[in-house]
């Protein structure tokens, strides 16, 4: 069997049989140019980039052992820019693979709604009509869950409720700047997502 590294540094200190990001542009997932639009808006060492930083950073946050660890070949963990800009594509792929038979976004948008049905299979009947709707997503990464959950019951909730408020929280701030980036453009494209996500 032959083994190729990856050219992208996530794979660069392990076995890919065959590249995860080659197997997935393959499947038309745009990997290295996600991250390269993601390098363009945010570059390395722009005042731009310590800004978005800068605007998501909790300096008195206290990380346990586990979380500053290596993970997913990333040596920084999700404490660096690499992992934050390959979340989505990695996502994607991830739901590909689930899905092999349907196109990326299509599995994605299908697996968001499996996740979605078992949420309103088990949280109270009509938990989702409160006038006052407020919801956390601790843990939110750069946001494609608590985007697509809020979209979601916006949709079954009507324009005739207020807009719910949604707090998505996460350790990492390079994921919480990725996010802001992430719902900029969800607000440019679609008026009735709601805003002020992170």
């Amino acid at each position: 069997m032959h083994h190729q590294f990856s050219s992208s540094p996530a794979c660069a200190s392990v076995w890919c049989p065959p590249s995860f990001i080659t197997t997935a542009e393959r499947s038309g997932i745009d990997w290295r140019g996600e991250v390269a639009a993601l390098n363009a808006v945010l570059p390395v060492g722009s005042i731009q980039r310590e800004r978005a930083l800068a605007a998501v950073t909790t300096h008195d946050l206290t990380y346990p052992p586990y979380y500053i660890k290596s993970f997913h070949a990333y040596p920084e963990g999700n404490l660096g820019w690499l992992p934050a800009f390959e979340v989505r594509s990695a996502t994607l792929s991830v739901c590909k693979r689930l899905y092999d038979h349907l196109p990326a976004r299509v599995a994605h948008d299908r697996t968001r709604a499996m996740f979605f049905r078992f949420i309103m299979n088990h949280a109270p009947q009509g938990w989702y009509l409160k006038p006052q709707l407020d919801i956390a997503d601790v843990g939110c990464g750069i946001g494609l869950s608590a985007r697509d959950v809020a979209s979601r019951i916006m949709s079954l909730r009507g324009k005739e409720l207020p807009l719910l408020r949604m707090k998505a929280v996460d350790p990492s701030p390079y994921f919480l700047a990725v996010a802001k980036i992430f719902q900029a453009e969800a607000d440019a494209m679609e008026a009735s997502t709601p805003k002020g996500l992170c």
